[in-house]
């Protein structure tokens, strides 16, 4: 289980990583934010959230083989408390995006 433990982390973490640079690119251009820009962004979001499923999909059906069910389903239900937790950080740092009309 371990090795394939690793395995998905390091997925997961490359695809972070990604999260990470989209937040630093909103920030980056957060006073000087374009539709174009905001498009952009907005479309990164959205892969990187389809990767992680793509991801958790996959891996889902390999830890399937290596534990039981229930230890598979404890794992990600952990894993998306974790996940939400980071998440309601995040909300509370970055800042919604500002409109003049």
């Amino acid at each position: 289980f371990w090795p394939l433990y690793n395995e998905y982390n390091e997925k997961r973490y490359a695809v972070n990583t990604k999260k990470i640079k989209l937040i630093q690119d909103f920030a980056e251009n957060y006073g000087k934010m374009t539709d174009e820009m905001a498009k952009e962004l907005w479309t990164r979001n959205k892969a990187i959230k389809m990767e992680l499923v793509k991801i958790e999909k996959s891996y889902f059906k390999k830890f399937l083989k290596a534990i039981d069910a229930k230890k598979v389903i404890r794992y990600f239900q952990a894993e998306n408390k974790i996940e939400a937790l980071v998440n309601a950080e995040l909300a509370l740092d970055i800042p919604l995006l500002e409109t003049i009309e």
